[in-house]
């Protein structure tokens, strides 16, 4: 099943009574908390990525899926890390009274993206085999 028919399998599944819903999303959540501890792991280097990443499931809307989201409050350097502003980034350090700013470039460390990209087959099939079901047993 390639992507495009699983979002317009989850779409239709959006339709359905919440009871068929349920089931679907339980496999959704179970899922995608196995790919959001894989990415705590990934981040472990870090003592607020980790604690800063949720994990919202949907199948509502425009964009029905599994989105695990890092709160730029509690870990402002998350994007940066992730490399979503590059492979490598500047930064000042040890900035000291009368002398002058010294800037370093450090590599990103992406974290999110390998843990999706590695579950993202058995998430797809999970899910589909979870909607088809759920849509089979009730004649949909």
């Amino acid at each position: 099943m390639t992507v495009g028919q699983l979002r317009r399998l989850l779409r239709d599944l959006s339709s359905a009574p919440k009871t068929i819903q349920r089931g679907t999303r339980a496999v959704m959540r179970s899922e995608g908390s196995q790919v959001l501890a894989d990415a705590r792991a990934n981040a472990s280097w870090s003592s607020r990525i980790p604690r800063a990443m949720r994990l919202q499931v949907t199948l509502s809307g425009s964009n029905p899926g599994v989105v695990i989201r890092v709160d730029r409050n509690a870990a402002p350097h998350g994007r940066v890390y992730e490399g979503m502003v590059g492979a490598t980034f500047r930064h000042p350090v040890f900035e000291q009274p009368n002398r002058p700013t010294v800037w370093v470039a450090e590599d990103a460390r992406p974290y999110l993206v390998p843990a999706a990209t590695a579950a993202a087959p058995r998430l797809q099939r999970a899910v589909a085999t979870a909607a088809s079901q759920a849509l089979s047993e009730n004649n949909l």
